[in-house]
């Protein structure tokens, strides 16, 4: 691995292609730790009725892949019970970078192979001055 690289940046990096690669299948869940728990701080002062009301759901069914989360959040923020609504994006942003690699599930195999494992393996294996030479399909990739 080149020297200097970081998971953090490689997490930032991910996130930056998979916003253009328009993923064709459902992403492999996050987890949402960070969002969840959030959540769960503004629904303590939100009356289960109003959560009702809002999204037609009950709390306990909230869907963080739905948004129902966010839009939670964004709705107690608007309302004055989250002190700093930049706790929001702060939370999705250290989501993303907890589950960088989710967006891959959404991708075909051929997508897979022939776009994202080679830069990938760029990303974390080329070092300044090499080369990477892709093959035809059926041999294997060789940094040169």
């Amino acid at each position: 691995m080149p020297e200097g690289r970081k998971w953090e940046e490689f997490a930032e990096w991910m996130m930056g292609r998979a916003a253009d690669s328009g993923a064709g299948r459902n992403a492999l869940l996050r987890r949402w730790r960070n969002l969840r728990e959030l959540a769960t701080e503004v629904l303590t002062d939100l009356p289960a009725e109003e959560v009702r009301r809002l999204l037609g759901k009950e709390p306990e069914s909230l869907d963080p892949a739905l948004n129902d989360l966010k839009a939670v959040i964004a709705y107690a923020a608007g309302k004055g019970l989250l002190r700093d609504p930049r706790r929001l994006k702060g939370a999705l942003q250290a989501d993303e970078l907890a589950d960088p690699l989710a967006f891959l599930a959404g991708l075909s195999g051929k997508a897979f192979g022939e776009t994202w494992a080679p830069a990938i393996a760029r990303y974390w294996l080329q070092d300044d001055g090499d080369g990477w030479v892709k093959k035809r399909a059926k041999d294997y990739y060789d940094v040169g």
